[in-house]
């Protein structure tokens, strides 16, 4: 039985590694349907792996496992990464059917590590690549929410950093435009690395942009050989005392055609 165990554990992992190349992606891991695509090594799947106690007694580091607790807006989840292979998996239930989720941790600093959607049912599989060496602390899970309007000093929120998604047929970095006030001169602060088709990246204004604080900020994707996209909302890049906010982005198209989306923002409320 321990062999058993310790067997499906590994597939699934490699299952998780395989899809780290290709960015984090959402699955329906409820029914039979996951099984089967495993050859019949599970029995029949519940909404939540009932199984996944039993293999937490059973298997050892670098394999950790980390328990995400229901509240308001969400069931339990459970997060697994495999520190050798730099791979997880997360599971969900308990969300609303067919709502955006980003999963934030805090590992090293607060980051984005994952966006996926979740299923019908209102459960959620994200797969992926750990690019920490830290362990996660206050695993957490927000819905993105659909664009609104109007928040401080007349922008769209305060803004801690983009969460930005490359579905576009060439390779895009993140960047900001930025300035100390309307009708001043826009700067363009640093970027990312170049992201490919099919990844996403967390971008945060402070440390990875080099967006100073107290300034109006808004997206600018470089395209490499192609048309550079610059987003139409307006954030206030400020420290914010209740949380973390993110806004989420995904660009498109091609090379000579490239389409930026926004979708909204999801805020992590600081304990």
């Amino acid at each position: 039985m321990k062999k058993l165990f310790l067997l499906v554990l590994c597939f699934v992992l490699v299952a998780g590694s395989a899809q780290a190349g290709a960015g984090s992606k959402s699955a329906d891991v409820a029914g039979t349907k996951f099984a089967n695509a495993v050859g019949d090594y599970l029995p029949p799947l519940q909404a939540f792996p009932s199984w996944v106690s039993k293999i937490k007694k059973l298997v050892k580091p670098p394999i950790y496992f980390y328990d995400v607790k229901a509240n308001k807006t969400h069931g339990p989840g459970l997060l697994i990464v495999d520190f050798a292979k730099h791979t997880f998996i997360f599971w969900g239930t308990g969300f609303k059917p067919q709502e955006r989720i980003l999963l934030r941790s805090s590992a090293g600093q607060d980051r984005v590590f994952a966006s996926g959607t979740t299923t019908p049912k209102g459960n959620l599989h994200i797969a992926g690549a750990w690019k920490s060496h830290n362990h996660p602390t206050d695993i957490a899970p927000a819905r993105v929410v659909p664009s609104e309007v109007g928040g401080s000093n007349g922008t769209w929120g305060i803004l801690y950093g983009f969460y930005f998604t490359n579905s576009g047929w060439f390779v895009a970095k993140v960047a900001a435009k930025y300035n100390k006030a309307y009708g001043d001169a826009w700067s363009e602060s640093d970027h990312t690395d170049g992201i490919t088709i099919n990844h996403g990246q967390d971008a945060v204004l402070s440390t990875d942009l080099n967006v100073p604080d107290g300034t109006y900020v808004r997206i600018h994707a470089i395209v490499e050989a192609g048309a550079d996209q610059t987003g139409d909302e307006v954030f206030w890049s400020a420290p914010d005392p209740n949380g973390y906010c993110y806004a989420y982005y995904w660009i498109e198209g091609y090379t000579w055609d490239p389409e930026l989306n926004y979708y909204g923002r999801a805020c992590y409320i600081s304990p």
